[in-house]
């Protein structure tokens, strides 16, 4: 048997128990602008350094995006949902499955805005080979490779310097226009689907399954 797969990353996202999509500009040209990755993961590897609780860590990057006019922290948020873009494959779909004993679309959801708060080369060394994930995500972790708050940590920054709820929020300017996204949401996982038979999962993600096959975290 297969997962059960949403027809359409954007449709998630665009639902009120979902991170909203900023886009802060009554200009077409500017509203699709992202922040550069240097930039962005930048301020990702400074939230998470010294591995800070989920709450701490929301804390270091409310403050620094703080920093920042509303216009970059939109442009910081439609980065973010590019790199859960980029995570979209049934290679990683298929990690989470195996670390967390089953993974629904809600929970790879949460574990794609996880892989994207442990900061870049984590990120990148999971694109490469989810199967690593088996030595990057610490011994002492036993709770679900999970992030879902981090994903609004932009939006209630937003909120704050414009006054504007970005859930309810209709008009010109600062709306948060689908756009973008409807545009470069992937419809479907990338590669190929995966088969959720222990021998399936070991012989394609041999060192997750050995390490979470028989003890998942949470």
């Amino acid at each position: 048997m297969r997962p059960a797969i949403v027809a359409c990353l954007f449709v998630v996202a665009c639902s009120a128990q979902q991170a909203p999509m900023l886009l802060h500009s009554a200009q077409p040209e500017a509203a699709f602008t992202q922040m550069d990755e240097a930039g962005f993961w930048s301020l990702i590897d400074t939230s998470v350094q010294g591995s800070p609780s989920q709450d701490a860590q929301e804390d270091r990057l409310t403050k620094a995006l703080s920093a920042l006019t509303a216009e970059d922290v939109a442009a910081f948020d439609r980065t973010f949902w590019a790199q859960m873009h980029k995570a979209y494959s049934w290679d990683l779909w298929g990690a989470a499955y195996i670390i967390h004993g089953g993974a629904s679309d809600d929970g790879f959801e949460y574990f794609r805005r996880w892989l994207v708060s442990r900061g870049k080369a984590t990120f990148e060394g999971a694109l490469q080979d989810p199967d690593s994930l088996a030595s990057l995500i610490p011994a002492s972790q036993d709770e679900p490779a999970e992030f879902e708050s981090f994903a609004y940590v932009a939006a209630n920054v937003w909120k704050s310097k414009t006054g504007i709820d970005p859930y309810a929020a209709t008009g010109d300017v600062g709306f948060f226009d689908t756009a973008y996204f409807a545009a470069s949401a992937p419809s479907e996982p990338k590669g190929a689907p995966f088969e959720d038979d222990p021998a399936s999962l070991a012989q394609r993600w041999p060192k997750l399954s050995e390490r979470f096959g028989n003890d998942p975290l949470g």
